[in-house]
């Protein structure tokens, strides 16, 4: 994907400026007022959605939304959306146009942003008509791709601007932080991973009738006592006072976990990681150079915090601890960034109204 940034000229006259601002307003005022498939319902400057964008969005969002809710008891039915939602305070109906709502002026925010800065290149808008292409030749041709667009109220015009819309909102994101965070300011990955991350050795023991992969194994009687004598030397050890090198005899006699000899920098525990959760939050909470006992959903842990090394994320033998951890990052970035201009986007009065999102067809037939 191309990306052309708008020219900037140092040498520009404040009349000639201000005669362009006028233009620019008033274009938008025109582009507001031509029309009801032409207004922008949902803007920020010039940036937005029409109604039939809207209409188009409004559908498709409701697919998802009843997808994510369904194990928590919605149904696409009258009395569903407008019964008590999970979270305890708001009905479905009104969860819903709130989170629609986010979902649509997040979207509008970014393009903005993008808007503001770059203009889209020509290879930029032949990779959007082939993205469009390519979703009505999957629907059966341009007059098949409108039949089923009729069932939301808009054709495949409007669905092209939802694509260069989305597009820019990708591409703003993309020309900002690039695919590996190579964007984001000087600093940030190890400023994060150091507040985020703890790294860990232990010392397990298994107490509990449950492995880690979910199977029952109940323990016997003999070996719950053997456990239960290893448990107290251990401690027995924490409480006179114990280093690394102590600590680390211990854990080739008494450790119980085998995964540890595949991690010899030992684990990256955070709260983005699949790990025992009181392990994880007891390691966060603890210094560098701290020991602890600690009792775990599979037994009991002698747990040991060591410093975090400059830019272990970045090392390919701690992959397995960092996956999505330069994309979680980064996400929070480009989210702090459109947080900055969220709250100016406007929408047009009386675009909600009662039983809206009951009556909206749902949309998952013309994706993309």
């Amino acid at each position: 994907m191309m990306l052309k940034s708008k020219p900037t000229y140092v040498k520009i006259l404040i009349v000639a400026t201000a005669l362009v601002l006028l233009a620019a307003v008033a274009v938008g005022a025109l582009l507001m007022t031509f029309g009801r498939d032409e207004a922008l319902v949902v803007s920020l400057g010039e940036t937005g959605v029409t109604q039939k964008m809207f209409d188009y969005y409004l559908a498709s969002y409701k697919y998802e939304f009843l997808v994510q809710y369904k194990e928590e008891g919605l149904r696409d039915m009258g009395n569903s959306w407008r019964s008590v939602s999970s979270d305890g305070t708001r009905t479905w109906e009104e969860r819903f146009y709130d989170e629609f709502s986010e979902f649509l002026a997040r979207k509008i925010a970014a393009a903005s942003l993008f808007d503001a800065s770059y203009s889209l290149s020509g290879d930029s808008r032949t990779e959007i008509g082939d993205r469009l292409q390519s979703v009505i030749k999957a629907n059966g041709g341009k007059a098949k791709t409108n039949e089923l667009l009729a069932r939301y109220g808009c054709d495949t015009e409007d669905l092209r601007r939802a694509v260069t819309l989305d597009y820019k909102c990708a591409m703003l994101y993309g020309v900002l932080y690039g695919t590996d965070g190579s964007g984001l300011p000087d600093g940030l990955l190890e400023e994060t991973y150091q507040k985020e991350y703890a790294r860990v050795k232990t010392v397990f023991i298994r107490t509990k009738g449950k492995l880690s992969d979910g199977t029952n194994a109940p323990m016997s009687e003999e070996a719950l006592e053997d456990a239960e004598r290893r448990i107290a030397a251990l401690q027995a050890y924490l409480d006179d006072g114990m280093d690394e090198k102590e600590f680390l005899s211990l854990q080739e006699a008494f450790n119980e976990d085998e995964a540890a000899e595949s991690y010899p920098n030992g684990y990256y525990l955070s709260k983005h990681v699949y790990y025992d959760e009181i392990l994880t939050e007891r390691a966060l909470a603890m210094k560098a150079g701290e020991f602890a006992m600690v009792e775990g959903e599979y037994g009991t842990y002698l747990l040991y915090r060591m410093s975090n090394p400059f830019g272990a994320y970045a090392q390919e033998s701690n992959a397995e601890w960092f996956r999505g951890f330069v994309g979680s990052v980064t996400e929070r970035e480009y989210a702090k960034l459109v947080d900055t201009v969220v709250a100016k986007v406007r929408f047009e009065e009386n675009l909600f109204f009662d039983a809206q999102v009951i009556q909206t067809p749902k949309n998952y037939e013309v994706v993309y």
